[in-house]
């Protein structure tokens, strides 16, 4: 593509996709990038029964002036914002997979109408999360900002890259960090050893936790940690601790109680049921 896209924000005809715009245009100035507002035509339901010329006609219309409407909001919040418009057609997943490919970040809003309804639960929001090549945004929950940034340590690669972004927005935002780790006492993986009990595994898990986030404690050494060790489901933890979060960071995969956090019931969990928005980073 001539043109980097930046932050790349999927938006419809929803009344959610206001504030999804906004958390947008925001991590855009934070990131010093442009916003780029994408609406996609989708094609008709039923290919069989294509629409009217006429027809067609007005859906392009009306998708144009749903790009520059929320545009003109996006300047309105941060005026400094270089802000660009794109109206594509075809699949939402996977016009927003190709363009996702020359951007810093996606950003969806978890319920919208046509392309984007139930997008925090269905196929698209785990083929998005799973498969785009940069860090995905879902706005959902509360309207954010209040509370500290939730991140869901595991000491993986994609972790790491969970605690970059957490660490970096939590910085931006002069917002606390909450670090969770989750585990399962009967787990015999690294870090804990096999049949050891509750209160041994959780000297391990909390030893384990501050060792993964010591580097970004001194990377960031005016951000405040909170450490935070659980016996249980990964998923069940973050999504209780997200209610007062103003957002949740995870790594796209993972290992332990992480371990493919994007592709199951976990990515369901975190995505469709978060009370804040949820980040997964890259």
């Amino acid at each position: 593509m001539a043109q980097p896209l930046g932050v790349l924000v999927g938006i419809d005809e929803s009344v959610h996709s206001g504030r999804t715009v906004d958390w947008a245009a925001g991590q855009a100035v934070a990131r010093g990038t442009v916003l780029t507002v994408c609406h996609v035509l989708r094609r008709a339901a039923l290919p069989d029964l294509p629409l009217s010329p006429g027809s067609a006609g007005e859906s392009v219309d009306r998708g144009r002036w749903l790009v520059e409407r929320v545009a003109r909001r996006a300047r309105r919040v941060e005026r400094q914002l270089t802000v660009r418009t794109r109206l594509e057609h075809g699949s939402v997943a996977s016009e927003l997979l190709r363009l996702a490919a020359a951007a810093d970040e996606l950003v969806l809003g978890a319920r919208g109408a046509g392309g984007f309804a139930l997008l925090g639960l269905g196929s698209a929001a785990t083929q998005l999360a799973m498969d785009a090549r940069c860090t995905v945004t879902v706005v959902r929950g509360g309207p954010g900002g209040a509370g500290a940034v939730l991140v869901g340590v595991d000491g993986s690669a994609c972790g790491q890259a969970a605690l970059d972004y957490g660490f970096w927005f939590a910085a931006q935002h002069r917002l606390p960090v909450h670090a969770v780790h989750a585990f399962a006492v009967a787990a015999s993986t690294a870090p804990y050893p096999g049949g050891v009990d509750a209160r041994a595994a959780r000297i391990v898990a909390r030893q384990f936790t501050a060792e993964t986030v010591e580097p970004w404690t001194r990377k960031y050494p005016h951000v405040p940690v909170r450490l935070t060790v659980a016996v249980g489901h990964s998923a069940g933890t973050l999504v209780a601790a997200s209610a007062e979060s103003a957002l949740l960071v995870v790594g796209s995969r993972g290992h332990g109680e992480f371990a493919g956090m994007m592709l199951g019931s976990v990515s369901q969990a975190v995505v469709g049921y978060a009370h804040c928005p949820v980040t997964v980073a890259r």
